[in-house]
C-alpha cells in the first residue's frame, strides 16, 4: 500500500507524464500504459491512484487553472496599455492552445475538464480585467463608466482570436490576432493596439 509521501510523489510524476503527452499532441491517445511508459511508472501505480485518464486530466485541469488565476490576479495589478496586453497575451496563450487540444479529441474525452475550463473562461476570467481597469481607469475612454462591461468585453473578445468556432470565416492564426487588437483598439477610442508575440503549440511543434 502507498504512503501518502509516496503516493504525492507518484501523483506528481503521473500529472507531469501526462502533460509532456498531452503537449506532445497525444492527448487522443492518452492511455495508463502510455503514460507509464513515457514516465517510467507501472499501470499499477497509476491504477491504484486514478480510476481513469479523465480522472488525471481532471487533476491536471485544476493545478493548470489554480496557475492561471495566481498569475491573472498578479498581472491585473499592473498599469499602463502595455500591461493590458501582458494579461491578454496570457490568457490567449492558455486558452489557444486548450482550444487546439480540444480540437483533436473526441466529444466525450475529457468533457468534465473543458466544463471546468469553461466555466472559468465565462465567470472568473472577466474579473481579472475588471480588477486591471479599477487599477487602471485612467485608460477608459472619458466618461465610461461601466467597468464591468468593459471587462467581460474585453474578456470575451479573446474568442475572436481563439475559438476554433471562428476558423472557417478567418483562417489563419495571424487574421485572428489583427481583428482581436482592432477589437480591443476600438474599445479604448485607440488607433492601434499590440498583442504580445507568443509561440503556440503549433509553432513549438514546427520548431521540434
Amino acid at each position: 500500500m502507498l504512503t501518502l509521501d509516496t503516493e504525492h510523489n507518484f501523483k506528481e510524476r503521473i500529472l507531469q507524464s501526462t502533460l509532456d503527452l498531452i503537449l506532445l499532441g497525444k492527448a487522443p491517445l492518452l492511455s495508463f500504459e502510455l503514460i507509464a511508459e513515457h514516465g517510467n511508472l507501472t499501470v499499477e501505480t497509476i491504477s491504484s491512484i486514478y480510476d481513469d485518464v479523465d480522472a488525471i486530466s481532471l487533476d491536471l485541469t485544476v493545478a493548470a487553472l489554480t496557475k492561471h488565476r495566481e498569475e491573472s490576479l498578479a498581472l491585473s495589478k499592473q498599469k499602463g496599455l502595455e500591461a493590458l496586453s501582458n494579461l491578454l497575451t496570457h490568457d490567449l496563450k492558455f486558452f489557444y492552445d486548450l482550444e487546439m487540444d480540444r480540437k483533436i479529441v473526441t466529444p466525450s474525452q475529457y468533457s468534465e475538464s473543458f466544463l471546468l475550463f469553461d466555466e472559468y473562461m465565462s465567470n472568473e476570467l472577466p474579473n481579472y480585467y475588471i480588477q486591471f481597469l479599477q487599477h487602471n481607469q485612467d485608460i477608459v475612454p472619458s466618461g465610461e463608466k461601466d467597468l464591468f462591461y468593459y471587462g467581460h468585453f474585453i474578456a470575451h473578445s479573446i474568442l475572436f482570436f481563439n475559438r476554433v468556432q471562428l476558423a472557417p470565416y478567418v483562417n489563419k492564426v495571424e487574421d485572428r490576432k489583427i481583428i482581436t487588437e482592432q477589437i480591443i483598439a476600438s474599445l479604448f477610442k485607440k488607433s492601434h493596439f499590440t498583442l504580445s508575440k507568443f509561440q503556440t503549440q503549433d509553432e513549438q511543434h514546427q520548431l521540434s
